[in-house]
């Protein structure tokens, strides 16, 4: 059984079909650069914000006893002002200024994205697939058929019960199938031209 589906899942990462599939994904997931943001679309972020912040106060003043209508009122005539300040020409400099910072970091952020992206998510299939296959290769390596377990079904070694659940997947699955399956896998390397 473990030949067959084996023998299926390769035929199947070899044909078009994956190949569209693992393309299509990519395109889906791939990080996309950030859009660069300036002083006017800033303001004009902030001053929505404000404004829609004044409205709910004042839609909310209308609920109050009238000696916070009062207060809440200097608060609306406070938030007013500074509406103002983004007309002057020294906070823009100060928002343009920390708007190109932050567009520098979010580009670098989004460079380290794409280049742990690509180099977790190749573009050749036969990389990816050589790849998994190490590592199934690599980790079927290291499980102790002979492990003991106890009445509850954990491993009585707590080096074994530390194991992660791929590790405990191979350990259930047995070592007949285990072994056929990483005999096939170590086949499929060789033909990928992976030692």
């Amino acid at each position: 059984m473990a030949q067959a589906v084996a023998t299926f899942g390769k035929a199947y990462i070899q044909s078009d079909a994956f190949k569209k599939r693992w393309a299509d994904y990519l395109e889906a997931n791939r990080p996309t650069p950030p859009a660069p943001k300036t002083v006017e679309g800033e303001i004009a972020r902030q001053k929505k914000e404000m404004e829609k912040g004044i409205k709910d106060m004042e839609e909310s003043i209308k609920q109050m006893p009238p000696d916070q209508q009062a207060q809440m009122q200097d608060a609306i005539k406070a938030m007013r002002a500074q509406e103002s300040q983004y007309d002057d020409p020294s906070m823009k400099q100060m928002l343009a200024t920390s708007l190109a910072q932050e567009n520098l970091d979010a580009k670098r952020q989004y460079e380290e994205n794409l280049k742990e992206f690509n180099d977790d998510h190749p573009t050749d299939v036969n990389v990816l697939v050589a790849r998994r296959l190490k590592e199934f290769v690599d980790l079927s390596g290291t499980v102790n058929f002979d492990a003991k377990l106890d009445a509850n079904g954990s491993f009585v070694d707590q080096k074994y019960e530390n194991q992660d659940g791929n590790w405990k997947f191979l350990y259930r699955a047995g070592k007949p199938a285990v072994d056929t399956a990483r005999a096939f896998a170590q086949e499929w390397l060789k033909e990928l031209g992976q030692p």
